[in-house]
């Protein structure tokens, strides 16, 4: 009996941390700048380069190290409710050299309005428990994005590119925004 007590024990303990496992902290970006056709532009690709220092070496993303997982939004079909621009890779290809940079795969396995079930994965695999996750995702569902982690009063993000949306978990959820500075143009 004490063996099967301590064994529903381990278990209820390994099932627990399972569930309510979160990372430390979440970083949120808008892709890069697009053209009118919704693929990245010149200026997109030069964003997309210069973020892979800005979180590999920019101590304010390194207090839990670096990402160990990034997300970008899948490509969604071009028809109704979506825009026919959403049927690009420029999600994942404004994080592709920081995926190279960390020598990470990038997971694209959701697509805009899935932001619950996005969110639902990283708050509840242990593996992301204590450490950095980073996302790309669209501007106008960021905010929904961020309320799915766990910041209910996120507000709506603006149609910007160069703001970085950063969720630190210890001890409660907190959003801080900052802005990235990486390109002439980009605000101060």
């Amino acid at each position: 009996m004490k063996k099967l007590t301590m064994l529903l024990s381990f278990f209820a303990c390994a099932f627990s941390m399972y569930v309510n496992a979160q990372p430390a902290q979440v970083i949120v970006i808008r892709h890069g700048e697009k053209m009118p056709d919704g693929n990245l532009s010149e200026r997109g690709f030069e964003r997309a380069g210069a973020l892979a220092p800005y979180f590999a070496l920019t101590s304010t993303f390194l207090n839990y190290g670096v990402p160990v997982a990034i997300f970008a939004a899948r490509p969604t079909p071009s028809t109704p409710p979506y825009h026919p621009d959403e049927n690009t890779l420029r999600c994942v290809d404004t994080i592709a050299p920081t995926a190279l940079f960390l020598r990470l795969p990038i997971h694209s396995g959701y697509a805009k309005l899935q932001e619950q079930a996005l969110a639902d994965f990283i708050l509840s695999d242990a593996f992301y428990e204590g450490k950095n996750v980073l996302i790309c995702w669209h501007h106008d569902t960021i905010q929904t994005l961020v309320q799915a982690l766990g910041v209910p009063t996120a507000p709506p993000f603006p149609n910007v590119f160069d703001q970085t949306w950063v969720i630190t978990y210890l001890p409660t959820p907190f959003l801080a925004i900052y802005q990235q500075r990486l390109l002439f143009g980009d605000t101060p």
